[in-house]
């Protein structure tokens, strides 16, 4: 039973360190809206023009940065800064997003946590409103930036 337990916090830890890694260079200063989806999925369409709706720098307001991670290749930056492509096995390994799910977004947190996870397109309101609730975006919206 020891044996079990130590492999499943170690499994776990390795799990967050492998997420922590694949976008460490945005923690703290950024969220992270991951879209998994080819990039002829319909839903990829939908996604973007929820998100191409909000009136301009809506999206920058709340310091996030979207990215489409595709099946394979490469990412690429939708919406936000910075721009630039990563490699997708690391984030679908880090994420647990099998690329056989046709679509998949997540919202990452400032703090590398995973917040929202959602295997439809969501309104930019439904997304914002989650971002707005966060007690670190209650802090920013006070002047703090809410760094630990």
């Amino acid at each position: 039973m020891l044996k079990l337990t130590a492999a499943a916090v170690l499994g776990a830890w390795m799990a967050s360190t492998a997420a922590a890694s694949a976008l460490d260079d945005l923690r703290w200063s950024k969220r992270v809206l991951l879209v998994f989806a080819a990039p002829d999925d319909p839903r990829l369409a939908e996604q973007t023009a929820f998100l191409s709706a909000v009136p301009t720098g809506e999206i920058a307001a709340r310091d996030v940065v979207v990215l489409l991670v595709p099946p394979e290749g490469e990412t690429t930056t939708l919406f936000g800064e910075p721009r630039g492509s990563r490699g997708v096995a690391a984030i679908r390994k880090a994420y647990d997003a099998s690329a056989k799910k046709p679509f998949e977004a997540l919202l990452i947190g400032k703090d590398g946590g995973v917040k929202w996870r959602e295997s439809r397109p969501a309104a930019a309101s439904e997304i914002f409103g989650l971002i707005d609730s966060m007690p670190m975006r209650r802090q920013e919206l006070n002047g703090n930036d809410g760094r630990p």
